[in-house]
């Protein structure tokens, strides 16, 4: 990528202390084209994040609840 580096990228994925962290490293495409050459993958990884980002706040808003 011509604006953030692969390394440094591959770097902040290493020091996150989250064990749900992802980082999507498009095979195609730069910084201003991947929606197009990326062939979804993007789409897909980005799915993902979002559908197991819901999925761990609603399971510790579950856990809070049960708390009280």
């Amino acid at each position: 990528d011509e604006m953030v580096s692969t390394e440094h990228s591959k770097i902040l994925y290493e020091i996150c202390p989250s064990n749900n962290k992802f980082m999507h490293v498009a095979k195609d495409g730069t910084h201003n084209d991947l929606l197009i050459n990326d062939k979804g993958e993007y789409h897909q990884s980005m799915k993902n994040f979002i559908e197991t980002a819901i999925a761990l706040k609603d399971f510790k808003e579950k856990e809070e609840k049960k708390k009280k």
